[in-house]
């Protein structure tokens, strides 16, 4: 007969990402009446945790010398290793990612600057008629900004329709968090501004004359 004495909440015994469903109930009782063949020992130390294992280990050899120990691990070790099957495909994620942001600036890089190639005159006769090359400049790179405003849009759409798949990858971070979402968001409008600007830069540079000139 044992004798409830306290209630805990349910626990996470097989990983970190253990959805509600898997939580276990839990119990605790006294070392003499537990039914385990084995204990789990868990220490909190300001120290470095490898440089325990020997001391612990000579304590536990001074009540039992006979007493098997082993499965040694820092809490940082159980972690990552309950995050592995997440924290991989997230990585492979992002590697796919950073490939896609670079292609996507190749992209816009080489949309405007054909745009700028094939309106060399139109520019050459702003430019004669008066135009700066500081209007030039912001009238190519406005034109990148449209671009970049619709893909904006749109791939804040598709994130939103995903976010059930995207939530089922993350811990305690939600897919549409907005302070995640501003972060991506502006680091994929810099990056796209940045490609924006270097054929926006050719356009003010044109030479009027010999843009008429040309056929």
């Amino acid at each position: 007969m044992m004798t409830i004495v306290g209630i805990i909440e349910p626990m996470r015994l097989r990983g970190l990402i253990d959805s509600q469903a898997q939580k276990t109930g839990a119990y605790y009782s006294p070392l003499p009446q537990a039914l385990a063949r084995t204990v789990g020992l868990a220490i909190r130390t300001t120290l470095s945790p490898d440089s325990l294992t020997s001391a612990v280990r000579r304590e536990i050899a001074q009540i039992d010398p006979e007493m098997p120990f082993y499965g040694v691990r820092t809490m940082e070790d159980r972690l990552t290793t309950s995050l592995m099957d997440r924290r991989t495909p997230m990585l492979l994620a992002s590697g796919f990612a950073g490939v896609a942001l670079f292609l996507a600036a190749i992209g816009i890089y080489g949309v405007l600057a054909y745009q700028v190639s094939q309106r060399r005159r139109e520019i050459g006769i702003r430019m004669a008629l008066g135009a700066e090359s500081g209007s030039i400049f912001n009238l190519v790179l406005k034109e990148g900004g449209l671009i970049v405003g619709l893909g904006a849009v749109f791939g804040l759409a598709g994130a939103f329709f995903l976010r059930q798949s995207l939530q089922a990858q993350l811990y305690e971070t939600g897919a549409m968090d907005p302070r995640v979402v501003a972060a991506v968001a502006g680091m994929l409008i810099a990056v796209a501004l940045i490609a924006c600007v270097l054929p926006a830069r050719r356009a003010a540079k044109t030479d009027p004359l010999i843009a008429l000139s040309e056929q």
